[in-house]
C-alpha cells in the first residue's frame, strides 16, 4: 500500500512507490530492453541506390510478360508476371491486379502500359513517394 506524506503545504502530497511498483517497473525495463536489443541485431538494410548509380536498370529497359527485370533507383526489382501481373520486389503493386503486357524504365521511373479495363489502356509510372500508379499521356521515350 502507497504511503502518503504531507509537503509543506498540506494541500499537496507525494506518493511513495512500493516495493510492487519498483517490482512491476523493473520488469517493464527489462521487457524494453529486450525489445531494443532485438531491433538492434537485425541486419542493416541494403543501401537505396541513387539515381544513375551502377545497380540502376539503364534508360529504356523494356519488360515483358515472363521476361526481364527493371532495378529502379531505390533498389527495387520490377517483373510482369506471365499473367501480365506487375510484381515490384515479387510482390503485386498496387495491390490492385494491375496487368500490363510491357514496361519501360524511363526517366529513373517505371513506366507501364496498364490495363484497366478492355476499353481503356493507358500508361502509368510507379510513384514511391505514395505507392501508387500515376496516369501519363505519353507513352516512353514518345
Amino acid at each position: 500500500m502507497p504511503i502518503t506524506l504531507a509537503l509543506v503545504d498540506p494541500s499537496q502530497t507525494a506518493t511513495v512507490p512500493t516495493e510492487a511498483d519498483f517490482a512491476a517497473l523493473t520488469s517493464r525495463v527489462a521487457t524494453l530492453e529486450s525489445a531494443v536489443a532485438a531491433l538492434q541485431s537485425q541486419p542493416t538494410p541494403p543501401p537505396i541506390a541513387p539515381p544513375g548509380s551502377s545497380n540502376e536498370s539503364p534508360e529504356g529497359t523494356k519488360l515483358t510478360p515472363g521476361v526481364g527485370s527493371i532495378m529502379d533507383s531505390t533498389g527495387a526489382v520490377w517483373t510482369i508476371s506471365t499473367s501480365m501481373l506487375i510484381l515490384r520486389n515479387n510482390v503485386n503493386a498496387g495491390g490492385h491486379g494491375w496487368q500490363s503486357p510491357e514496361a519501360v524504365y524511363h526517366n529513373h521511373l517505371v513506366t507501364i502500359h496498364g490495363i484497366n479495363s478492355p476499353a481503356n489502356i493507358n500508361w502509368f509510372y510507379w510513384n514511391d513517394s505514395t505507392n501508387s500508379y500515376v496516369p501519363t499521356t505519353t507513352p516512353p521515350g514518345a
